[in-house]
């Protein structure tokens, strides 16, 4: 495989034969692994920032840049399931649960929010971590979050409650 544009982010599909590429300008590229072949893009108007992949289905979620926007395509068929926006400026990271019902995000300004990912309704209040964050990981045995920022990596429970918190200084 070559890509030829700046590679910005990546997501490979739950059984491995699908690899989603987004460039640095409007454009999600979808392969085939075992063929080398680029077999999809995604027609968008916004860059991408980050990707998610489903779990259970060719399903990505798409943060664009510099915004609180997520979209979710199914790379098989080409079409946008849904569209919707964050309570945050701009979304940083997404996960899908590991049962493919719901997607949780997290902005720049550190709300995590849960979605149920086919038409965009919230799930669940948002939780405010109180500081900036870059990065989020979902536990799939209890739903707890671990997300960080410069520096810092903090832990919740699912509802939200501070469990731990570690600091480096670079």
């Amino acid at each position: 495989m070559l890509f030829r544009s700046r590679l910005q982010t990546i997501a490979l599909s739950p059984d491995g034969s699908t690899l989603a590429c987004a460039d640095d300008g409007d454009s999600v590229h979808v392969w085939n692994l075992a063929s080398t072949q680029q077999h999809r893009r995604l027609p968008l108007q916004h860059g991408v920032g980050r990707l998610a992949a489903h779990p259970k289905s060719g399903v990505v979620a798409l943060l664009l840049v510099h915004s609180p926007i997520v979209e979710v395509w199914d790379v098989d068929s080409n079409d946008r399931l849904a569209r919707f926006q964050t309570a945050d400026a701009a979304v940083m990271a997404a996960r899908f649960a590991d049962d493919g019902s719901t997607l949780r995000t997290v902005g720049v300004q550190g709300t995590v929010e849960s979605w149920n990912w086919r038409d965009g309704a919230r799930t669940a209040a948002a939780v405010p971590l109180g500081r900036p964050t870059a990065a989020l990981a979902v536990s799939p045995a209890d739903g707890s979050l671990a997300f960080g920022g410069i520096g810092v990596l903090e832990g919740r429970s699912s509802d939200g409650s501070r469990s731990e918190e570690h600091t480096s200084e670079l």
